[in-house]
């Protein structure tokens, strides 16, 4: 799917939210979902609906098997940043914020990874986490029962330009950054993820479980909410929400939804947080994934900030 390339003036242009109420969002059609399975389904594309929200920024969303599920698509050299809350002492302990208070002043945000414990004013956020070329987080990541694992991470260089990885078992953000800066990425926001959905456009649920020490209900094909994001090799970010919980039993799991991914063109994938964390907001289009739910607070999140 073609998307103009986000330009420096382009990106100088994107609209600030006035509050203004636009026309709601019309009733997208529902898909089939045979046997749990979506695959079929997402050949060509379900989103064809795709609106323009920002310059090199659309939106669409699908409803199937009684959720909906929001995609987002990011032109190369569109760059999401890291919102974190405010350090409340040593460690990674952060204040916490809903995804509604982060998209305030923006054009979208969503959540972002792992914490403990969740829906809390104050949170272990769970790295490694740069903003603004400044570790955030820096303590690697260990399993009870395993010791030290890697972790996967979604980033996006000075440039605009966005990669996604793996950290090696026992590195922490500062290694990480130092690391990247040598492979010529130059970061300057980078988020933990919780897991490799997708490595070299192959299905890495497996990975994430074995390797990265994920239990079944963050990398299965049991349906529950979930956030992951995939870069495709021309450098589009695509990120998808599948809205509901996992007592629905409704949906697509992790598998399936890295199926879509593929189909949509990433090679790459990671997994974000899911459950009741997983949202996204988009303030012009008056879409909340979780309106008329329960808000969680959490420590991290991705946002794309309006200017002008």
């Amino acid at each position: 799917m073609a998307v103009d390339r986000a330009t420096p003036a382009a990106l100088g242009r994107l609209p600030r939210f006035t509050g203004a109420r636009p026309a709601p969002l019309r009733r997208l059609p529902t898909l089939p979902n045979k046997n749990n399975d979506l695959l079929d389904a997402v050949r060509p594309g379900p989103f064809a609906d795709w609106q323009p929200i920002a310059a090199g920024v659309r939106y669409s969303r699908i409803s199937h098997g009684g959720r909906n599920l929001h995609a987002l698509e990011l032109a190369p050299g569109v760059p999401l940043s890291v919102w974190i809350g405010s350090p409340t002492g040593s460690g990674s302990s952060r204040l916490t914020a809903t995804v509604p208070e982060m998209a305030k002043n923006a054009v979208l945000a969503l959540n972002g990874s792992f914490s403990s414990p969740a829906d809390a004013p104050i949170s272990q956020a769970l790295g490694p986490v740069i903003r603004a070329g400044r570790v955030e987080v820096n303590s690697a990541t260990s399993k009870p029962g395993w010791g030290p694992v890697p972790r996967s991470f979604i980033g996006w260089g000075v440039n605009g330009g966005a990669f996604i990885g793996e950290t090696r078992a026992g590195e922490t953000g500062e290694m990480l950054r130092n690391r990247l800066n040598q492979e010529g990425r130059m970061p300057c926001d980078v988020l933990g993820g919780l897991g490799s959905l997708l490595i070299a456009g192959r299905l890495a649920d497996d990975h994430a479980r074995n390797v990265q020490g994920l239990v079944d209900g963050q990398a299965s094909n049991v349906p529950n909410a979930r956030t992951l994001a995939g870069l495709t090799p021309d450098g589009r970010v695509i990120v998808l929400i599948q809205e509901g919980d996992a007592g629905q039993r409704q949906g697509a799991g992790v598998r399936q939804l890295g199926q879509m991914l593929q189909a949509l063109g990433a090679t790459e994938g990671v997994i974000l947080d899911g459950g009741g964390t997983a949202q996204v907001v988009i303030p012009s289009r008056q879409v909340d994934s979780r309106a008329g739910q329960h808000q969680r607070q959490i420590p991290t999140g991705l946002r794309l900030s309006a200017t002008g």
